[in-house]
């Protein structure tokens, strides 16, 4: 298990299932992460459970 720490900027998505996000670092780097599974837990006034609700 790898854990990162950061501010998720957007999610990456393909055909409509989330495959891993963007995030900006504690130090500052854009980064971005793919993964098997993403968890979105940052509460219910989540801003990324908003846009996964209401997509553009």
């Amino acid at each position: 298990v790898q854990m990162e720490q950061g501010t998720v900027t957007a999610l990456i998505e393909d055909h409509g299932t989330v495959r891993g996000v963007r995030y900006k670092s504690k130090n500052g780097d854009e980064l971005k992460i793919h993964a098997p599974l993403t968890v979105v837990c940052d509460g219910c006034f989540s801003n990324l459970r908003r846009s996964l609700c209401n997509p553009k």
